[in-house]
């Protein structure tokens, strides 16, 4: 798939390539493979034929892979070019939202969820516009993903718009996302980034910025699954992720809701959630407790410092805190400290710990998350993630500091990035 292709290829080689992502995608079967080069490429199909809005690339059990060059003859060789190769809703007049696509992408199965994943790898999804009049125009302005089990990977979603989940919208299915950026997208309900609802969703090694909801959840809004045994482990799982200068009236970084039969239930393991806001209340994080089922947080490893809210400004609800880094100090919690991290350069963001930082070797290697999405690509999924936000070695030993928190020899740091 090539934008400067000649027109009529089939897609058999770059030589022949389409021109065309739609016909690419109308021609791929279950479990193909798009190899995209980088562009910039526009949806023209429209999903409610007679409104020009509703086009979008709707995608569903294939692998969508960009970033090439067009040289290519494996994926290993691939050039990289993941923010070049664009995928624009940007329809209409250059920069005017107004007559943008509802979504970028469409990722919508009503019959199931299908066994084979959606694979969406390597792109700049931006320009989504999802302020349409009916259900489905309303959410997930970069991705609208319904009853499907989606795979995205080494992708920036990045000014996108939604009543709900600016960046993507997931409900019900299984998500993952690995080395993704979200910034700078916005909604007027829930979610700026993220919204998720009877999801498994799993998200590595990502970053969430600048990000805006006008009611709850800045980056995220989850609201996972049904009553579950005491004990059970969440299906939404934050690792390795760095969350700054997101905003809400509440949930400044992240909204975790409740409700009547079930409730959000949700982890943030070696995270950095820092310089948030909320207009009401949790500046950082928000449990939602005042509901028959409420909301369950764990925070492990992590930083959550220098957040704003008029009540509670770091966290609020039912959060259970461990060997993490907290501003202002907490009355319970095996391991945790509220000392400044010592930010390397928090004015321009640079959040990495400096020199003599207290969170340096001070986690607890046992609460690294398993390595389940495989980001180092070894194939082994159940050892510790081997790496940080950076993709540096996470298991690291500061010969410098002294080692307060638990697991050897080499033990990890609280938040995203390794020192």
């Amino acid at each position: 798939m090539d934008a400067g292709a000649p027109p009529g290829g089939n897609g058999a080689s770059w030589a022949t390539a389409f021109d065309s992502l739609d016909d690419a995608l109308l021609a791929a079967g279950v479990d193909d493979q798009i190899w995209v080069a980088a562009g910039v490429y526009r949806p023209s199909v429209e999903v409610h034929p007679g409104d020009p809005r509703s086009a979008a690339f709707a995608v569903q059990a294939v692998g969508l892979y960009g970033g090439f060059d067009g040289t290519e003859t494996s994926l290993d060789e691939r050039a990289g070019l993941f923010d070049q190769t664009r995928l624009s809703g940007d329809l209409g007049a250059p920069g005017d939202p107004a007559d943008n696509a509802y979504h970028v992408l469409f990722v919508n199965n009503p019959s199931g969820i299908p066994a084979g994943w959606t694979v969406v790898d390597g792109f700049d999804i931006s320009g989504g516009n999802a302020d349409g009049s009916w259900n489905d125009a309303r959410y997930g302005g970069g991705i609208h993903c319904f009853n499907s089990a989606l795979s995205l990977a080494h992708c920036t979603l990045r000014e996108n718009r939604a009543w709900w989940g600016g960046g993507l919208h997931a409900q019900p299915g299984v998500v993952q996302v690995k080395w993704c950026t979200f910034a700078d997208n916005a909604v007027t309900g829930r979610g700026g980034a993220i919204w998720g609802m009877s999801l498994g969703l799993k998200v590595y090694n990502s970053t969430f910025a600048r990000n805006a909801a006008s009611g709850r959840g800045g980056a995220l809004y989850v609201n996972s699954i049904a009553n579950s045994p005491p004990g059970s482990l969440p299906v939404v799982v934050f690792a390795n992720c760095l969350l700054h200068d997101n905003r809400a009236a509440r949930g400044g970084a992240a909204y975790v809701g409740a409700g009547n039969y079930g409730s959000g239930k949700a982890t943030f393991s070696q995270c950095t959630v820092a310089y948030n806001y909320a207009e009401e209340a949790g500046g950082g994080i928000l449990a939602r407790t005042n509901m028959p089922t409420p909301a369950e947080v764990r925070i492990h490893n992590s930083i959550v410092w220098a957040n704003h809210a008029p009540k509670e400004p770091q966290l609020r609800g039912r959060i259970a805190v461990a060997w993490s880094d907290v501003q202002h100090p907490l009355s319970s919690g095996l391991g945790n400290i509220s000392a400044d991290p010592l930010f390397i350069d928090p004015a321009g963001r640079d959040l990495r710990p400096g020199a003599g930082s207290p969170v340096i070797d001070a986690a607890d290697n046992g609460r690294v998350q398993p390595d389940v999405l495989d980001l180092d690509g070894d194939g082994k999924l159940m050892e510790r993630t081997p790496v940080d936000l950076a993709g540096k070695r996470r298991f690291l030993d500061d010969p410098t500091v002294p080692n307060t928190g638990v697991g050897g020899a080499r033990v990890v740091d609280m938040g995203a990035p390794e020192r």
